[in-house]
């Protein structure tokens, strides 16, 4: 499978794409500045996992919005709840963003209605996390690895690019990163101490979004974690570069899908 490029200039680490970059970082570093970048003329935006995203996410999105863009939200999870986790600067700015409460295969967001559906590092959440009822998690988590799921309805990227498909207008962009390495269901622990997991996608499980009925594919891009020194990431050329890694209780990723779709 071959990366598809975008003509114009978006954003890239370096020139060529070969060269070490994000030294000392995690993939944030990657996603939010490739979703920025498409996001440029884009008026009605929906982002998916917006209560508790990376907090340059969080910033990027806000600025966009500042700059006149309609941003709304769809979550599990009330940004209310977890309104602390905000800086000063955008707690008031992140409060104020509509919100639709409810799982994003299944929650009632208006069709046809968006330019752009943002998600970024959320997708493989979906399937495995509720919201949690309990004062001291915004999600649902287990004191033990061997109590975690193993697996999930293998049907959750078909069914939440559908209602990706639903919300955007025709011509509108899903914008879609993903953890990316060996495949499966990876263990993750927060920073409470507690397990859940994610999926890992791997070759098989990538054609759910690169092929997904109803979208042409814009752009996908590749990414892996190198982890000599104090780590970085360089550009790779499809998932079989990162079937060799997993982010098996690893503090971040280490590797990166992303894909642009545009909407039929």
């Amino acid at each position: 499978m071959t990366a598809i490029r975008q003509s114009s200039a978006r954003w890239s680490p370096a020139a060529g794409g070969r060269e070490r970059f994000g030294f000392g970082k995690s993939e944030r570093c990657i996603e939010g500045p490739w979703a920025e970048g498409w996001l440029e003329a884009r008026h009605d935006i929906l982002d998916v996992g917006f209560a508790l995203s990376d907090l340059g996410w969080l910033r990027t999105l806000l600025g966009v919005r500042a700059r006149g863009a309609a941003l709304s939200a769809v979550d599990i999870i009330a940004p209310e709840r977890v309104a602390n986790r905000y800086p000063d600067d955008l707690r008031e700015a992140a409060l104020a963003v509509p919100v639709i409460h409810g799982d994003a295969r299944t929650a009632p967001v208006p069709q046809s209605s968006f330019d752009a559906v943002t998600c970024i590092s959320t997708i493989e959440h979906i399937g495995f996390d509720a919201a949690g009822s309990t004062a001291d998690s915004a999600f649902a988590r287990w004191r033990t690895l061997e109590e975690t799921p193993t697996t999930r309805d293998p049907k959750v990227t078909v069914d939440v690019l559908a209602a990706f498909a639903r919300a955007l207008k025709p011509g509108g962009v899903a914008l879609i990163s993903v953890p990316m390495g060996k495949g499966g269901a990876a263990p993750i622990q927060d920073s409470l101490g507690y397990f859940t997991r994610q999926l890992e996608y791997d070759a098989e499980t990538w054609r759910d979004i690169a092929e997904a009925p109803g979208f042409r594919l814009l752009e996908q891009r590749f990414f892996t974690h190198i982890a000599e020194g104090e780590g970085c990431w360089i550009e790779a050329d499809d998932p079989a570069a990162l079937a060799h890694q997993t982010a098996w209780l690893t503090r971040h990723a280490t590797g990166v899908a992303l894909a642009a779709l545009e909407r039929l």
